[in-house]
């Protein structure tokens, strides 16, 4: 290892997701000190929320190469197993957000405010009997409030780090205590208090990913309204195994749905709220709509335009022989049938001028994606600007992972919104740039 790039000054990540995580793991294995905040009580960000990823359809945690990388043999490594806890070169910092910086010659003055999660993830044995005794249960937002959990839980199934974790805003504390009363290895501390950090770092990484669009502002979509109307992500958890329906599509009543209807461009390529394309969003309809087909449920995608770029494009082949009906046309509205509680939609069909009335079981919108929320605040701090469109914008190519102030790099989908292939691709970008900068020169080499 070389000794230069060990003893150079760490670099702090700003954000837990595949682009956050593998640039941290990146710059460790090379002896770079990181230090990976996450505001969240675990890793992972979108992916875990994602059940599986295209174009392998294998676990959103289990990628580490290009697309084009796939195609060619590229390799892969599951997130969870990375040992990312462990690793000598990685401060993990999880309910952390960054609070102030300050600019010092070639360096940065950080302010780190750390929330409590109430229970020593080093104590933790999982035994799950705080849970089991907890009075207080609450929606599941890790679900998208589709069920419910309590007000001490685990984060996610692989957690990490793999520890329980307290609400603060819906836990009694005081009046209730029952589970740190049960604890066996003492572990919960309710009197925990938040923590504020100070550190210099020598570069700095925003990888804060995105966010789904709420549709509620769009009336006519019935989003907020009706239950059967849903996003791409609700129905991501809806599909994965670990959900909140163990991977099946089924009514309110218990009934199987039959038939799902998926409507493309939700706030995106509109000018009343994000007038650009989100890039993926028709692949991973195209995605779902395979994975519904599999418990032989009709599906059919209304669109403006399918969009599927490069290999993608086997989705919708695959989408088109497997029986996915496309319709091109804008939907006027939905309705609910007060009587028989179906769900109607009303598109425009281009291609035949009419308006089609298609009944269906589950409406399910493909949604913008936006830039994560805080990134205002983020931009203040950090004294960058935003785009027109809320992201964090690179100089040069479109493909940069450069910010207008030295030694603050950008990645992922906070840059706009992409792939997690493509975010891989750039994060590994941003980790050899931050290498170039800290190793040595070789004779007759410019940086």
């Amino acid at each position: 290892m070389n000794a230069s790039i060990s003893s150079s000054l760490p670099v702090l990540v700003l954000g837990g997701g595949i682009a956050g995580i593998h640039v941290a793991q990146e710059l460790a294995d090379f002896g770079i000190q990181v230090c990976l905040i996450e505001k969240e009580p675990t890793l992972g960000g979108k992916a875990l929320q994602l059940f599986r990823f295209f174009p392998t359809d294998d676990c959103a945690l289990c990628v580490s190469s290009s697309d084009r990388l796939f195609s060619r043999g590229g390799f892969r490594k599951c997130f969870y197993r990375c040992g990312i806890i462990e690793h000598p070169n990685i401060e993990l910092l999880t309910q952390t957000q960054l609070v102030a910086v300050e600019k010092l010659n070639s360096e940065f003055k950080v302010s780190l405010e750390r929330h409590p999660r109430f229970v020593d993830e080093k104590k933790c044995i999982m035994c799950d009997k705080c849970a089991d005794i907890c009075p207080v249960v609450v929606p599941n937002p890790r679900n998208l409030n589709l069920d419910t959990q309590k007000a001490i839980y685990l984060p996610a199934s692989q957690a990490i780090p793999y520890s329980y974790v307290i609400d603060p805003n819906t836990c009694l504390f005081e009046e209730c205590a029952k589970c740190v009363e049960i604890c066996p290895t003492n572990a919960i501390d309710i009197k925990e208090e938040r923590e504020t950090i100070e550190k210099n770092f020598g570069s700095i990484v925003i990888a804060t990913g995105f966010e789904e669009f709420d549709p509620s502002p769009l009336k006519e979509y019935g989003y907020g309204i009706f239950d059967e109307v849903i996003t791409q992500v609700q129905l991501a958890r809806l599909v994965d195994p670990q959900g909140p329906t163990k991977g099946k599509l089924l009514k309110k009543d218990g009934a199987p749905i039959k038939n799902v209807t998926m409507l493309q461009c939700v706030g995106s390529r509109d000018k009343r709220f994000n007038s650009y394309c989100s890039s993926i969003c028709c692949t991973y309809a195209l995605k779902h709509s395979l994975l519904i087909r599999e418990q032989e449920i009709d599906v059919n995608i209304a669109y403006m335009d399918i969009r599927t770029p490069f290999i993608y494009e086997d989705y919708f082949l695959r989408a088109r022989d497997d029986g996915v009906k496309f319709i091109k046309g804008r939907v006027s509205h939905i309705e609910k049938d007060p009587v028989t509680q179906k769900v109607h939609v009303y598109v425009s069909d281009i291609q035949t001028e009419e308006i089609m009335d298609l009944e269906t079981d589950l409406v399910v919108l493909s949604a913008a994606l936006v830039s994560s929320k805080g990134i205002k605040k983020l931009a203040e701090i950090l004294d960058l600007e935003l785009d027109n469109y809320g992201f964090f914008p690179t100089t040069g190519a479109k493909e940069s992972i450069y910010t207008n102030i030295e030694n603050v790099y950008v990645c992922g989908a906070a840059q706009e919104p992409k792939d997690i292939p493509s975010t891989i691709e750039q994060a590994n970008a941003v980790s050899m740039a931050i290498l170039r900068r800290n190793a040595p020169l070789q004779k007759g080499e410019v940086k």
